[in-house]
């Protein structure tokens, strides 16, 4: 019946529905997509921090190495977010 290893995709936002109408399951969807971007965000800062490294152990051109003013490794974010778009969208 209703057991838990049942469940699908979507279930959640289903169980939301059942326990607190569309308000809640509105609620659930958001905070789903607000985690998800979230762990990519920080999976992008990590590998952005990671070419940083290895640009600093030589493994990598010099430019990697650089900070920006707010400490943050610059070209490594924007080479790491045009990757992760280049392949999202093939």
């Amino acid at each position: 019946g209703n057991h838990w290893r049942d469940w699908q995709d979507g279930q959640f936002a289903l169980l939301g529905q059942r326990l607190g109408g569309r308000i809640l399951k509105s609620w659930v969807i958001c905070g789903a997509a607000v985690s998800c971007l979230g762990q990519q965000l920080s999976e992008m800062a990590e590998a952005a921090f990671q070419l940083q490294g290895m640009a600093e152990d030589g493994w990598l051109p010099s430019c990697f190495a650089r900070r920006s003013r707010f400490d943050t490794p610059s070209l490594p974010l924007l080479v790491i977010t045009i990757l992760v778009l280049v392949l999202s969208l093939s």
